[in-house]
């Protein structure tokens, strides 16, 4: 795979390959969730409702125009974000190895050197599927608003990979040397 052969040419010279994988492809719900779904469903359905609404009382152009751009959010809220992290997480692989864990994604590459990282968290859900965060995913909320939004995104983890706990090890093994 085209990805695959970008990961490997990442590799500095004398660093070994210990592990690569991918997220897990698949729906996936996230913490947050159990607010963003129905709060999801009750925006989409409202500006349905206001849509459907304004466009058969027969009022002015500009109001079934304003009306579309919050059914399409609502739309992407409750389907797009679902069909854009299948997308993204398509195009992510994951590496461990000898010296950095390396998150290639399609916005680039993201490179950590294990001897650097502040820590590791790994969290597990019930399906066995689990997340490496490099930093404390807590973090990111203690920042104040606006930065934490431009934060997120930069979370560095290894999101919903199988062997969770058996990658965290190789990793902690790093750290200890």
């Amino acid at each position: 795979m085209e990805l695959d052969q970008a990961l490997r040419s990442q590799l500095h010279e004398g660093e070994e390959l210990l592990w690569s994988g991918a997220p897990e492809p698949g729906l996936h719900l996230q913490p947050g969730d159990g607010v963003r779904i129905p709060f999801s469903l009750a925006w989409c359905g409202f500006a349905l409702f206001w849509e459907f609404s304004v466009v058969t009382s027969g009022a002015p152009f500009l109001f079934p125009i304003f009306g579309a751009f919050f059914v399409a959010a609502g739309l992407y809220f409750v389907f797009g974000r679902y069909i854009h992290a299948a997308w993204l997480a398509a195009g992510t692989r994951y590496a461990v190895t000898s010296r950095r864990v390396l998150i290639l994604t399609r916005k680039g590459v993201r490179s950590l050197y294990i001897s650097k990282l502040p820590c590791v968290e790994r969290r597990e859900k019930r399906n066995g599927l689990g997340t490496i965060y490099f930093q404390k995913p807590e973090l990111a909320m203690q920042l104040p608003y606006k930065t934490r939004f431009e934060m997120l995104p930069q979370i560095d983890a290894f999101v919903n990979i199988r062997d969770c706990e058996r990658v965290c090890r190789l990793i902690e093994s790093l750290m200890a040397r």
